[in-house]
């Protein structure tokens, strides 16, 4: 694990992902954008008192996913599914590095991949 500094954090992520994107393999159509489904992830961090609404928003937004869609609308249950199991990992990896502040809130966005990895940079003070 790589620590984070005062101003980025490199989250070892590339089993995570590399596991997701394995699963949604399965999809009918792999009709997906990796960097939405982790700005999405980093987004739902935030703040801590609201990781739980922002999950069930993005599990309801990806399951509606595949409705209307001409192929198959569990597509949308396995992109909900996989996501959550993401974002629970991720959330796990703020967890062990202590990312939020004392008010719950946390400083740091998605910047860039390096490979797999996550690297989020810390907002300007």
């Amino acid at each position: 694990m790589v620590q984070p500094t005062l101003h980025r954090a490199i989250l070892p992520t590339a089993p995570l992902i590399e596991d997701m994107i394995t699963n949604l393999a399965a999809m009918s159509i792999a009709d997906y954008d990796l960097d939405e489904l982790i700005v999405n992830t980093i987004s739902a961090l935030t703040v801590a008192s609201e990781i739980k609404t922002r999950f069930a928003q993005f599990v309801e937004m990806y399951t509606r996913w595949g409705s209307g869609r001409p192929y198959c609308e569990t597509d949308g249950q396995l992109m909900a599914r996989e996501w959550l199991r993401f974002a629970t990992a991720v959330y796990h990896l703020y967890r062990s590095f202590q990312l939020w502040d004392s008010t719950g809130t946390c400083n740091y966005y998605f910047e860039k991949m390096h490979g797999r990895d996550i690297v989020l940079c810390r907002y300007p003070d």
